[in-house]
């Protein structure tokens, strides 16, 4: 489960792209080596990488996990 992936403490980011930003949701989707390839972005103040140029971006740390359904 996705779950398994996040860890007390760590860091992630969530954005909001612009309907003509539907190129990003593609790339960001498949399993590439590097996502990040020909995209501007930088390191947020959590550390996680956060895009430039978006509607809205979160920079988020996991404070608690709850495992429900």
């Amino acid at each position: 489960p996705l779950v398994g992936c996040f860890t007390i403490g760590s860091s992630l980011s969530i954005h909001v792209l612009r309907q003509e930003q539907q190129h990003l949701a593609r790339q960001f989707s498949r399993s590439a080596v590097n996502r990040f390839e020909g995209v501007g972005w930088e390191v947020g103040p959590t550390g996680a990488p956060v895009l430039g140029d978006v509607l809205a971006r979160f920079d988020c740390r996991i404070d608690s996990i709850v495992e429900a359904g």
